[in-house]
């Protein structure tokens, strides 16, 4: 969930929060309907889209990832330009110069769409830190898609990015009512199914997506990000798994090598999630850190049990509130078939926890969107559970009950 301050900004725009594939979904849809609805000669209007979410989510890729979607599905080519509007000014897109003793024109920059038949994504990166000159021409982009008296192609659509309003970014949409009325506001928080999700797809270092799936909630160092250092998110991990890929390869693709040899790049690792982080990750990298991997629970129980026993016993509570995590995110970003061994496993997990920990377990899963398959997934596990087991079905049972009302 977002943190206080964050959430004060949602509710003071009173919108919802999504995540970055949901949001991914929203534009993509939005941009492929438009473009059918202009090929049946139906000119509806398009919307342009302001996505607010931490630094490092994700947010500009999904642009890029959507316009290489939409050219493929739509036989389109879609195009993205992308502006980073801190470091720009009015007259970066707007340049007067003469044509006469008594005239002048406008010179467009060349990062200006001119081409009337071309697509593309316009992305406007942290807008609302760009200065207030810049910003009304933005609103012009926005609301009337065009430039002074420049018409921007219409198959090209905008995309707006900001990082949440706190303390350490300066926004200025809040105070203009015709800033929020150009824009359909989404706000993105991070999801560690969705990284997992992603980094699947796209190759990650296996090393990033084992850490990840024991330690959820490090996808996102939101405590470092606010103090202003160097911190763990989607963007950093994608480095880092670059980094990973390109060491292991020069160790003649020995993954048992580039485990020994983790160190030789510790200060880049560091550089990439900060100092305590990298060393959290080099320990799991190294297996010199007391952790439990999730698929262990699911699938070999009897092989931890006896060290979440302990962990009980020592009312480590830290330790068994990010292992419920880590188990939530493993099945719900696997969903593996449910067999009469996970079954038993899992329930066993859950009457071996603390009850208060257990139920847990039920909120999480009752925060999730009850739409997807996620839920339906740790639904049908948990109803399935409780059916087999009367411990469970009363931790299930009245914690759903307590949830309801």
């Amino acid at each position: 969930m977002p943190n206080n301050q964050e959430l004060q900004y949602v509710d003071k725009l009173n919108i919802g929060v999504t995540t970055i594939n949901r949001a991914k979904e929203l534009i993509k849809r939005h941009i492929k309907n438009i473009c059918i609805s202009w090929a049946n000669n139906h000119m509806v209007q398009k919307n342009t889209f302001h996505l607010i979410g931490p630094a490092g989510v994700g947010k500009t890729q999904i642009c890029f990832q959507i316009a290489n979607e939409l050219t493929e599905e739509l036989n389109i080519k879609f195009q993205v330009i992308k502006l980073h509007a801190p470091v720009l000014t009015r007259d970066d897109f707007l340049i007067p110069y003469p044509v006469s003793e008594n005239k002048f024109k406008m010179l467009l920059s060349d990062f200006i769409p001119v081409d009337p038949k071309s697509f593309g994504i316009l992305v406007i990166d942290e807008f609302s830190r760009a200065d207030h000159s810049l910003q009304q021409l933005f609103w012009q982009i926005q609301n009337e898609y065009s430039i002074h008296t420049h018409d921007i192609p219409p198959g090209w659509f905008t995309v707006v990015t900001d990082n949440p309003d706190d303390s350490e970014y300066s926004m200025n949409t809040l105070e203009d009512a015709a800033g929020l009325r150009r824009m359909v506001h989404l706000y993105i928080d991070v999801s560690a199914k969705e990284f997992l999700d992603h980094a699947k797809k796209s190759n990650f270092h296996p090393f990033i997506i084992d850490f990840i799936q024991k330690y959820p909630s490090y996808v996102y160092d939101k405590t470092s990000q606010k103090r202003g250092s160097v911190y763990a998110n989607p963007g950093s991990y994608e480095k880092l798994s670059n980094e990973l890929w390109a060491y292991e390869h020069a160790l003649n693709n020995d993954r048992n090598a580039l485990r020994d040899n983790i160190e030789q790049i510790d200060q880049i690792i560091y550089g990439l999630l900060n100092l305590n982080m990298g060393q959290i990750f080099i320990e799991v990298v190294k297996n010199k850190r007391d952790v439990i991997d999730p698929k262990d629970i699911v699938f070999e129980f009897d092989k931890v049990k006896n060290k979440i026993e302990s962990w009980v016993l020592e009312n480590n509570n830290p330790c068994l509130h990010e292992l419920i995590q880590s188990v939530m995110t493993f099945l719900i970003s696997e969903r593996p078939e449910i067999t009469d061994t996970i079954r038993n496993n899992f329930t066993n997990f859950m009457v071996t926890l603390p009850e208060d920990m257990a139920a847990m377990f039920i909120h999480h899963m009752g925060t999730l969107n009850k739409a997807t398959d996620s839920y339906r997934y740790l639904a049908k596990l948990s109803q399935e559970c409780a059916i087999k087991n009367e411990k469970y079905r009363s931790i299930f049972v009245r914690n759903i009950r307590d949830m309801s009302q």
